[in-house]
């Protein structure tokens, strides 16, 4: 699980869940997309979000147990960014 914080910097409007995408990459060079379930604070329960609107809560991907990797955020279907998460 990973918390996620974001600001909306369009003109229209968009929705957090929707358009950004978080994955795990595995050191084994698979990418892991599969939820956890029910979470608590999840980004999926923030709604629609107009110029300067901000979404926070919590994204959860299902990775084998101890696996070393980095997750993966992308808006739409742009370019990931990849980054480590902290205890």
């Amino acid at each position: 699980m990973v918390p996620v914080s974001a600001t909306y910097t369009g003109t229209e409007t968009g929705t957090a869940w929707v358009d950004l995408r978080v994955e795990f990459v595995g050191e084994d060079g698979v990418t892991y997309t599969d939820s956890c379930g029910v979470l608590p604070d999840n980004l999926n329960d923030v709604g629609e979000l107009y110029e300067g609107g901000k979404a926070k809560g919590n994204v959860c991907v299902t990775v084998p147990e101890g696996a070393k990797g980095l997750w993966t955020l992308a808006v739409g279907w742009g370019d990931p960014v990849f980054f480590t998460a902290g205890k």
